[in-house]
């Protein structure tokens, strides 16, 4: 499996490794590249589709920068890589954009944000080009386990067809999912230091957001200079609500589109996400995938805490099938928790694996390490034997003795290796 991504960046100077001739490309030579780069990346949409999705591979995970406002961090990444085919990461680069700079302060001021210098604009963009290559040995094209793809894109013709959404007849359109979020809902105001403090009313710039959501604010502002009559400052507030609601029920159709195009791994990444998938969508969020990720993450293995990424990555390759037998393991494992939510219940299980894993690996490593002793007798025999077979036209009889004594060798050698590499933890024990 190719990465589009990468086809681009590995002959782009975003990717070299001189920080300090990075650091000195103007912006305007770097948004230019940024340019070239989405361009590229929309020029091969089809293919990049063709890399996410195969029929033949399951357990895929999506990791939407636009709801979780920050990149998986690489622990992560490898914990779940003993289980994921595929984690599919929303193209950090895609949405960089250096057009207008003075734009961009004038807006990070609006938001209540300080603004940003050149050079740490710069800075900001090679540290997401460092963490991009830090995920070279999952990106390997013999690999495919990370992909990185741009999922904050405007909504797709796939999810337009699914819902036109006007924009203030929101409330008319769906008004069980307009209650439900309206219930969800926190308004506050931004004081004039730009800070974030209880609701006052009348006020010209609001804080709006939602419940145990992760998502960041959303901070629309009255474009005035004043405060108007309170009946406009009510028709203005009740907009800004309709439309944060709007937003924020687009964003979280559009990342459950994208699942389901890549037949990811339904699970929430938030409470509010977690409830919004239950109440509005009904999304069977209890899969057995689901529920081997969440046990997976609470997993300490020691095979994992001496190994590298690196390894991991390595071992997938050359040892697939191996994987492919510790994956089913794991589902096995975890199928009587299908409908069990409590954590305490999930880490005490999780402990109960460790133990087993544990046991199993030191099961693998004693086989492994297995040495057959042959007896001065055997040794002789077997020696005769050979000979025999090899020096004499009668040596049919002998022979039978012989073959014994060989297939003794490779029940004594090669059979207890042979039952470890049959281990479902072999994989783990390869790690270590």
């Amino acid at each position: 499996m190719s990465n589009t991504a990468f086809n681009f960046l590995s002959n782009s100077f975003l990717t070299t490794n001189n920080k300090e001739y990075f650091l000195k490309q103007p912006l305007p030579d770097i948004e230019k590249e940024l340019d070239s780069y989405r361009t590229y990346l929309n020029s091969n949409r089809s293919g990049m589709d063709k890399e996410c999705i195969s029929d033949n591979e399951d357990s895929v995970e999506i990791s939407d920068f636009r709801i979780l406002q920050k990149l998986p961090d690489h622990d992560e990444i490898f914990q779940k890589s003993l289980f994921l085919n595929r984690f599919v990461i929303d193209d950090p680069l895609y949405s960089k954009s250096y057009k207008n700079f003075d734009l961009i302060n004038l807006e990070r001021e609006y938001r209540g944000y300080q603004r940003i210098s050149e050079l740490q604009a710069k800075e900001q963009l090679w540290d997401t080009v460092q963490y991009m290559k830090g995920l070279l040995p999952g990106v390997n094209a013999n690999v495919g386990y990370i992909k990185f793809y741009p999922l904050s894109k405007e909504p797709t013709n796939e999810l337009l067809h699914f819902v036109n959404i006007p924009d203030l007849s929101f409330p008319q359109e769906f008004p069980e999912i307009y209650e439900w979020f309206l219930k969800n809902i926190k308004v506050r105001t931004v004081d004039d230091n730009q800070k974030v403090v209880d609701l006052v009313e009348p006020c010209k710039k609001l804080a709006i957001s939602f419940e145990n959501d992760g998502s960041d604010l959303f901070l629309p502002a009255l474009l005035t200079d004043g405060i108007p009559s309170v009946s406009l400052y009510q028709t203005w507030k009740e907009e800004e609500i309709i439309k944060s609601i709007r937003d924020r029920y687009l964003i979280l159709l559009r990342k459950n589109e994208f699942r389901i195009k890549f037949g990811a791994i339904v699970s929430a990444d938030t409470e509010f996400e977690f409830a919004f998938l239950n109440s509005i969508i009904k999304s069977p969020t209890n899969t057995t995938d689901a529920k081997a990720l969440q046990v997976l993450t609470k997993l300490k293995l020691p095979s994992l805490a001496s190994t590298s990424f690196d390894k991991v990555m390595e071992v997938r390759k050359f040892f697939d099938e191996t994987f492919e037998n510790f994956r089913k393991q794991l589902k096995d494992d975890v199928l009587h928790l299908q409908q069990i939510n409590d954590e305490k219940h999930i880490e005490e299980f999780s402990k109960e694996l460790e133990r087993k894993y544990e046991a199993s690996i030191k099961e693998i490593e004693a086989k492994m390490k297995f040495k057959f002793k042959l007896s001065g007798s055997d040794i002789f025999t077997t020696s005769l034997d050979i000979a025999t077979m090899l020096t004499t036209t009668e040596y049919y009889p002998l022979m039978i003795t012989g073959a014994n004594a060989l297939y003794k060798v490779y029940e004594g050698l090669a059979k207890p290796k042979k039952e470890a590499q049959n281990n479902l933890c072999y994989f783990l024990h390869k790690l270590k």
